[in-house]
């Protein structure tokens, strides 16, 4: 089954499938439509466990948060440090962190706003790098820079930006879904990462 994420300040609305992940915030001041904690919330949408994933991260606000099914591993962009932490099931510190400083445009100037998005056939993260830089990022499980989506104009924040990959069976498996602009707003869908070309000739033996 395909995880369920919720956001938002209080993030306990909403109904989903399954068991999703999600955030939310509480007292914490200049939070906005970020979240100073991570939930889990189950198919009603009743918070199950709050405050256990990345307690270990003295102050952070997250804005987007999204999971990997395969490894259950939890993704989140934290606005306060300008990372995305990655963190095992109930981790409280992350097993890896993702500063952008692979991407073209250097490491993330801002992710306020931001929004994740998983790739459910390889656990790419795909991370909203619009309010600095104006495209989307794309990394490997490992944290490492795979590509890098952009559109002439570049992308602005829609508030907030929007971010979606398509993991059906369908015909359109794969394609990518990035919301761009306040007034007047657009959808724009990309097709999924092309395979990578093999270095060296194939030689069918004959």
């Amino acid at each position: 089954t395909r995880s369920c994420f919720m956001m938002g300040r209080s993030a306990g609305g909403g109904s989903c499938s399954t068991e999703g992940i999600g955030s939310g915030c509480e007292g914490t001041p200049g939070c906005g439509q970020g979240g100073s904690w991570i939930g889990v919330y189950n198919s009603s949408g009743v918070l199950v466990s709050k405050g256990v994933i990345g307690s270990g991260i003295a102050h952070a606000l997250y804005y987007g948060v999204g999971v990997c099914d395969a490894t259950g591993d939890i993704v989140a962009a934290d606005a306060i440090a300008n990372k995305v932490d990655i963190f095992a099931p109930e981790g409280t510190t992350p097993i890896k962190e993702i500063n952008g400083a692979e991407a073209p445009g250097g490491p993330f100037g801002s992710l306020e706003g931001a929004d994740i998005a998983i790739d459910q056939s390889n656990c790419n993260i795909l991370v909203t790098d619009v309010k600095a830089h104006g495209v989307v990022d794309e990394f490997n499980a490992n944290g490492k820079f795979v590509d890098q989506i952009t559109h002439t104009p570049a992308f602005s924040a829609s508030e907030p930006s929007g971010i979606a990959v398509d993991n059906s069976s369908t015909a359109s498996k794969g394609r990518v879904y990035i919301t761009s602009g306040k007034t007047g707003g657009q959808v724009f869908a990309y097709g999924p990462l092309g395979p990578k070309l093999a270095l060296t000739p194939t030689v069918t033996p004959a």
